[in-house]
């Protein structure tokens, strides 16, 4: 590799790696304030919250390892542009594919980084999240009933506590269920405790009522108890059976097309979901490529300022946004519009080949064996003198 290659590469990968590490932090920061309540009020302890939160980054990097790609290729092409570098490096015989080379190969390499998040990291650390974010859900419930207050600790479900002993006994109860919107209920008791059994925490409620609600025939039953035992997850779907959402499964679960239970609309739904992501994970890693390419368009296409190309620089830049907003808006459409699918391959194929063609076409030879000095701003010094 030629020593111009490994100083715009390695020119290249510093601000690249200090941009995705950037915006990771920032984003990882404003996601995990939505976890906040999971210490506040649920009593999780630290080391479980960063573990759960960690476990989104590799979603984030997913996405944003091809935009900071974009970032700084722009900005060293720019860097080069205003230092004259990239005229001595052309006036010594380097065609526009000679200069494209280095970049093209962090591009390949981003690719290859992309499809490992995409196809095997991103599943299993999303799949781990939702587990330990339903055992939390699960474990941690006791924890969320307070004194006084109206609360949700499952959708659908609704307690209120007037008060909470020492010994945890609780007093002065009322439970209002929804989770079966055909048969909802009500349950009031003078007292009671939340327990956890082998199938989730349980309600022991003792000396009260419970009312039942059949809409389909609008009858009112009326129960008169001493003990009785109230499931919280009676209707939610342990950690093991529930339906895998599309980020937490592998390519080969995204091919799934039996769902046990389901109608035919409701299956060609999910379908069209799963479908969606695995062409979206398929199709997502080329965009580094593309951003590369968009990139450095403004400084190694059209006329020539010693100024910069700012101009240049911002229209491209504003070009690459429209075309992520357009691959995002396809991507989600075709989770419920499976002919949008072949568009997800449409968009990137095009404006890769219309970027080969307005980089000239074919790549044009260079002068073989060209010795250089050993450093690059070295050149721009002879480029004034």
């Amino acid at each position: 590799m030629y020593q111009y290659s490994k100083y715009i590469i390695w020119r290249v990968l510093g601000p690249a790696a200090l941009i995705c590490f950037s915006l990771t932090a920032i984003v990882w920061l404003t996601q995990s304030l939505r976890f906040v309540d999971l210490i506040v009020n649920r009593g999780l302890d630290l080391k479980t919250f960063l573990f759960l939160t960690s476990l989104i980054l590799p979603s984030l990097l997913w996405v944003l390892v091809p935009i900071a790609l974009f970032i700084s290729t722009m900005l060293v092409f720019q860097r080069m542009t205003i230092d004259n570098e990239l005229t001595v490096l052309k006036s010594g015989g380097i065609g526009t594919y000679g200069l494209l080379k280095p970049v093209l190969v962090l591009a390949g390499y981003a690719i290859l980084i992309s499809a490992l998040i995409g196809f095997y990291l991103m599943p299993l650390s999303y799949r781990q999240f939702k587990d330990l974010q339903a055992f939390v859900r699960d474990n941690y419930v006791s924890i969320l009933l307070q004194e006084g207050v109206f609360v949700s600790p499952v959708k659908g479900l609704t307690v209120y506590i007037r008060e909470r002993g020492e010994d945890g006994m609780l007093h002065g109860l009322l439970v209002h269920d929804e989770r079966d919107p055909v048969h909802p209920s009500t349950m009031m008791a003078k007292s009671g405790q939340l327990i956890q059994s082998t199938q989730g925490p349980q309600f022991i409620l003792q000396n009260g009522t419970r009312q039942e609600m059949d809409k389909t025939r609008r009858k009112l039953s009326l129960l008169f108890f001493d003990r009785y035992a109230f499931a919280i997850n009676v209707y939610a779907e342990p950690v093991e059976e529930r339906w895998r959402e599309p980020k937490e499964r592998f390519p080969s679960e995204l091919l799934e097309t039996d769902h046990e239970g389901a109608s035919t609309e409701i299956i060609q739904k999910l379908n069209n979901k799963l479908r969606a992501e695995l062409h979206q994970r398929l199709t997502w890693p080329f965009y580094n490529l593309l951003l590369v390419l968009m990139a450095a368009a403004p400084f190694l296409t059209g006329s020539f300022n010693r100024r910069g190309q700012w101009r240049r620089a911002v229209i491209w830049t504003v070009g690459s946004v429209t075309v992520l907003i357009i691959n995002f808006s396809i991507s989600s459409a075709a989770t419920s519009y499976g002919w949008m699918i072949p568009l997800m391959y449409l968009l990137p194929v095009s404006v890769i080949a219309l970027m080969i063609y307005l980089f000239g076409g074919k790549p044009s030879k260079t002068v073989k064996k060209r010795s250089f000095p050993p450093m690059i701003p070295h050149l721009h010094h002879e480029a004034h003198s």
